[in-house]
């Protein structure tokens, strides 16, 4: 009986072993942006993105939620973050902090993003990489395509 509670003491001081999933998607949704203009090639943007969801076989598949912030630009330069709050497929939160940093093909916008916490499985979760998100301001739609990868411990 000592025996069996011990070997047991033991498999359960052992952690779990982490899984990194690759996270790499495209979430297409509703843009909602605000544009301030400060001076000609000067303008600030208040940026609501809602997510339809995310065509992904990663850790964001068919995720839900919004992503906001704030971004400024100025004479070609780019610099925004925000967060955005996920609703994934298994009734989760994921939590995600993200950096814009420059302009890419198209007028698309580019950054980092960082998975910060949420619920569940997301409370411990770490990773993160890059977005390329373009956004058809007449349509009011976006695309937004990330890389990268979420680590699960």
């Amino acid at each position: 009986m000592i025996r069996m509670t011990v070997i047991a003491l033991i498999v359960a001081a052992v952690p779990a072993a982490a899984e990194t999933i690759d996270a790499a998607g495209t979430g297409i949704g509703v843009a909602e942006n605000k544009i301030f203009e400060i001076a000609e090639g000067h303008m600030v943007m208040h940026t609501v993105g809602i997510y339809d969801g995310f065509d992904s076989d990663g850790p964001f598949k068919d995720a839900t939620g919004e992503c906001f912030g704030e971004a400024e630009m100025q004479a070609g330069d780019v610099s925004g973050s925000g967060a955005c709050v996920f609703n994934t497929e298994d009734g989760e939160t994921a939590l995600v902090d993200w950096e814009m940093q420059a302009f890419g093909e198209g007028g698309a916008t580019t950054g980092v993003w960082t998975v910060t916490g949420g619920t569940g499985r997301w409370a411990t979760a770490t990773g993160g990489g890059e977005f390329n998100n373009l956004t058809d301001p007449e349509a009011g739609r976006f695309e937004n395509t990330i890389s990268g990868e979420v680590t699960f411990e």
